[in-house]
């Protein structure tokens, strides 16, 4: 844990302990105006009960205090341990390193379909070796943009699939049939695997893709 973490729990430990002091007090307070304290043995004529009301108040709120402090951990865990995606598969990731140019941009949902590359347009991807992209697409009826992300392996019951996340949606990420041979890559997905703007009316909708790329 970092210096700020620890001091967080001292916090929390201080915070705690001046909360259990006032439930403490409150606690007491109740049963002497509740008239029930004869129910409690080891009350006095007061009505208060200190070994027994800080056991109450103890119990309640070190489980309390217990349930903070394991978020804190797994917080301080995953601050510490980001997760790795997986580079290695069936083939590095990394030799996909390069510019690669579509022959095919396929968009399709329901009975919709639309190739940006068959349209006329273009679609180019640039590649680092550690599986960052970038995808500019050119469609011939709207300016050029462009979408990024980074490919990696997600790995279930020993078999690797082709993933891809999106810089669009960081804490997402989807799964694609892929063909590579060196010179060519092929990924498609199924439905809500990618997004198109059908009606170039500024509104991306969910679909699925095919793209085809050649090694430029």
């Amino acid at each position: 844990m970092t210096t700020e973490q620890v001091d967080d729990v001292e916090k929390l430990l201080k915070k705690s302990e001046e909360a259990e002091n006032v439930f403490y007090s409150k606690l007491t307070k109740v049963i002497a105006r509740s008239g029930r304290s004869q129910y409690f043995y080891c009350c006095n004529q007061k009505g208060s009960c200190p070994s027994l009301l800080k056991f109450i108040a103890m119990k309640h709120f070190t489980y309390l205090f217990l349930i903070s402090l394991i978020s804190l951990t797994f917080s301080c865990s995953d601050d510490d341990d980001p997760e790795v995606l997986t580079k290695e598969g069936p083939f590095e990731i990394s030799e996909l390193a390069g510019t690669w140019e579509a022959t095919k941009a396929q968009f399709s949902v329901n009975t919709v379909s639309v190739d940006v590359v068959e349209d006329g347009g273009t679609a180019r991807m640039s590649v680092q070796s550690n599986g960052r992209f970038t995808l500019t697409l050119d469609p011939v009826d709207r300016d050029a943009y462009t979408v990024s992300g980074e490919m990696f392996w997600e790995e279930w019951q020993q078999t690797f699939y082709f993933a891809i996340a999106w810089d669009k949606y960081p804490d997402d990420w989807d799964t694609y049939g892929h063909t590579y041979d060196g010179t060519t890559l092929s990924f498609n997905g199924g439905a809500e695997t990618g997004e198109y703007d059908f009606n170039n009316d500024g509104d991306m909708s969910a679909c699925s893709i095919h793209f085809i790329f050649d090694r430029s």
